[in-house]
C-alpha cells in the first residue's frame, strides 16, 4: 500500500510538472501608460518577448485592440513599447515576479 501511494504522488508530481509554464507571471501585469493596460508582457527570451501569448521579436509591429504598437527595447525585466501613432511616447511593460508553476 506505501507503494501505491508512493507512485500515486509521483504521478501527481509528474502531471503538475508537465503542466507548468515557465513564463507565467500572474495577472498582475504592470503597465505605465493607460493604452497599454490590457497588454501582458508574459517572458522574455533572447531578443523576443511574449506579449498577450505571441511572441513579438525586437523592432517589430504587432496590433492590439486595433492600434499598431512596435517593441522598441527588451530589458531585464520589462520590454519599452511604442504606439505608432504616437512615437514619441514609449511605453514600460513589465512583469512581476516569477511564478514558475500555474495553479500550484
Amino acid at each position: 500500500m506505501c507503494m501505491v501511494s508512493r507512485l500515486f504522488a509521483l504521478t501527481a508530481l509528474f502531471v503538475i510538472l508537465v503542466r507548468a509554464d515557465p513564463f507565467y507571471y500572474g495577472e498582475g501585469m504592470e503597465s505605465h501608460n493607460p493604452q497599454a493596460q490590457n497588454l501582458k508582457l508574459y517572458g522574455i527570451l533572447h531578443n523576443k518577448a511574449n506579449i498577450n501569448g505571441g511572441w513579438i521579436a525586437l523592432n517589430s509591429n504587432f496590433l492590439h485592440q486595433n492600434k499598431s504598437f512596435k517593441l522598441l527595447q527588451i530589458q531585464d525585466s520589462c520590454v519599452v513599447i511604442v504606439e505608432a501613432q504616437n512615437p514619441q511616447s514609449p511605453q514600460k511593460l513589465c512583469y512581476q515576479k516569477p511564478i514558475l508553476m500555474r495553479g500550484l
